[in-house]
């Protein structure tokens, strides 16, 4: 039976389940891990049917504080069947796992986090946390992005992409993501994005970059907007789109022409729109 130790990074806020599950297994399955005296495992049973793998009967136990909490973690949204798909989320120094403690700012007691996939080509990955101090359940849907959790000057973030710009301007492929990261609050995960700009404008860097290397650019270009208008640069990013349009940088490959992809001017003035309706731009 797969059953795990757990990894600890060297900041000491995040703990994660250590052993994957293997593609061809079916059986009883088990993770855990500890994190100031918190524990969590998730329990369940693998089944393997033809080329799929799935869980059933899953189970999540948390204990803190003379507190235990046990949960039935849900399949993803729109789940294929409504299978449990568990999904490995990355943590910082090496350290992922299917089930993970966190210690973010906003509480003492570490909550879980639990990742989970719908199943199919595209979408779509679920994201959530269980608090034992609160016995509250928060999720974030990603709709066709993924999550990891990062530490940005020592606070643990939930660090993801937006999933709104998935075929907005061309294909899948080709399709930029600017950066989203979030943490816990009594409201649910807080956007908190704006308030770390240097990540924000490392990715809109490599979002320049990745542009450069692509024949279909429009997608890389409108995340790389959204990023530069999170850091408030407005006037540079109507001005490059100006520039980029007069040098004829704007088109769409004859082999990706499709209704409600515009480019040159059209392609700026949907940009606009879209940028504000989803609350690049006010």
């Amino acid at each position: 039976m797969p059953s795990s130790s757990y990894r600890t990074d060297a900041s000491g806020q995040v703990a994660c389940s250590s052993r994957s599950l293997p593609w061809e297994y079916a059986g009883a399955v088990r993770f855990s891990a500890s994190l100031e005296g918190a524990t969590a495992q998730f329990s369940a049973t693998a089944v393997r049917q033809q080329y799929d793998q799935w869980l059933t009967d899953p189970k999540l136990t948390l204990a803190a504080d003379g507190q235990r909490w046990d949960t039935t973690p849900k399949p993803a949204q729109d789940s294929f069947q409504g299978h449990y798909n568990p999904v490995e989320i990355d943590g910082p120094a090496h350290v992922s796992g299917y089930l993970c403690l966190v210690r973010f700012a906003s509480g003492h007691v570490p909550p879980a986090v639990l990742t989970t996939y719908s199943g199919g080509a595209h979408c779509c990955t679920t994201v959530r946390l269980y608090d034992i101090a609160t016995r509250r359940v928060d999720q974030l849907q990603l709709g066709n992005m993924g999550a990891r959790i990062t530490l940005v000057s020592g606070q643990p973030l939930i660090e993801t992409h937006d999933d709104a710009f998935s075929y907005a301007f061309t294909d899948f492929a080709d399709s930029g993501a600017p950066i989203r990261l979030y943490e816990p609050s009594s409201a649910g995960f807080e956007n908190v994005t704006r308030k770390f700009p240097a990540l924000v404008r490392a990715d809109a860097r490599s979002l320049w970059n990745l542009a450069a290397k692509h024949v279909s650019k429009l997608g890389f270009y409108a995340a790389w907007a959204a990023d530069e208008e999170m850091l408030g640069a407005d006037a540079h990013v109507w001005k490059t789109m100006r520039d980029l349009d007069r040098a004829g940088k704007l088109t769409v490959p004859p082999n990706l022409r499709e209704p409600g992809w515009p480019d040159g001017k059209g392609y700026i003035a949907k940009l606009r729109s879209f940028l504000r309706n989803h609350g690049y731009l006010s």
